[in-house]
């Protein structure tokens, strides 16, 4: 597991990278332990807690991950990688109590409430944590926030919209369209936007036009900081490539073969608009606290013994 450093640089916001490897379900066959990868969930959950592992809050953004499915990652199903998840998790409020404490991410896994059948939302009481997480109040940043608009059929859109995957393909486009990292992508939220009269049946519905709205936020820091963005310097060509290919992997076959696909070109220049963050120039730092071997870490390991769990970090 590994935690990177908060790069917005405003007291009490922080936006931080969070990567991580796939869960191992641990059982005992006689005497030997045996550990095998277990990912029965839909999706990893990050909260924030204190040094005891008590629950303090949740980030605004990226809290919630997508277990990885055939298509949707590069690393096979029976290996592992310590960094095969990824996420940057932000918000505009670090919580209080964090700065007399030393406060960090656990990430849980997480199933979210079922239809079909009913089943509610469960979240494993606990997991994995990382080191020490300080808010930082120095540098510079520049935040840039835009909202392109996709142009498609409504079966397309619709289908896009209920893969679960549609915000991990909403930041791989923006930080395509941008050519900057994905962890500077703080989030990427699709809203459909459909062109249906009130009222028309919803068996039409594939016969109509509709547009995915991305609601784009991004952090950029060093030289990119300083560097004014302009509509024209949004590569939409990517964008719609990274989009339409991402999908393609998500199994979302109606974007992939969506012949009238495009993006509104005027959406850009009509939203975007970027501010300059600074710090104090003051640095907060915290020393950097392993969980392996800690009584929190005998605690967890407990825990997840009595459920056959195990997060791997």
């Amino acid at each position: 597991m590994q935690l990177g450093t908060d790069v917005d640089p405003q007291l009490d916001k922080y936006a931080v990278e969070i990567a991580w490897g796939k869960n191992v379900h641990t059982m005992m066959d006689g005497d030997t332990k045996v550990s095998n990868f277990m990912q029965a969930f839909d999706s990893y959950k990050i909260i924030i807690v204190d040094a005891m592992g008590k629950y303090v809050g949740v980030p605004d953004e990226g809290h919630i991950v997508p277990v990885h499915t055939s298509g949707t990652t590069t690393v096979p199903e029976d290996c592992c990688s310590d960094v095969e998840y990824t996420t940057t998790v932000s918000g505009d409020k670090w919580p209080t109590k964090c700065a007399s404490m030393n406060c960090m991410f656990m990430i849980l896994p997480h199933q979210e409430a079922k239809t079909n059948p009913a089943t509610p939302a469960f979240t494993m009481p606990v997991g994995a944590m990382t080191t020490i997480f300080k808010d930082s109040t120095s540098g510079m940043a520049k935040k840039i926030v835009f909202e392109p608009k996709l142009k498609m059929s409504a079966k397309a859109a619709t289908a896009f919209m209920a893969n679960p995957f549609r915000f991990k393909i909403c930041k791989e486009s923006v930080a395509a369209a941008l050519k900057i990292l994905l962890k500077e992508v703080l989030k990427a939220i699709p809203e459909l936007i459909t062109s249906r009269r009130l009222g028309v049946s919803i068996r039409r519905l594939a016969d109509d036009s509709a547009e995915i709205k991305i609601k784009s936020e991004v952090l950029v820091t060093g030289d990119k900081a300083s560097k004014v963005f302009k509509a024209a310097d949004i590569d939409t060509t990517a964008l719609q490539a990274t989009f339409v290919k991402a999908s393609a992997d998500a199994g979302i076959t109606e974007v992939a073969q969506d012949t009238t696909l495009q993006v509104d070109q005027d959406s850009i220049a009509n939203s975007i608009t970027q501010t300059v963050l600074e710090g104090d120039d003051t640095p907060v730092t915290g020393a950097a606290r392993p969980t392996a071997g800690t009584i929190f870490s005998a605690m967890i390991a407990l825990a997840m013994a009595f459920a056959g769990h195990q997060i791997l970090a």
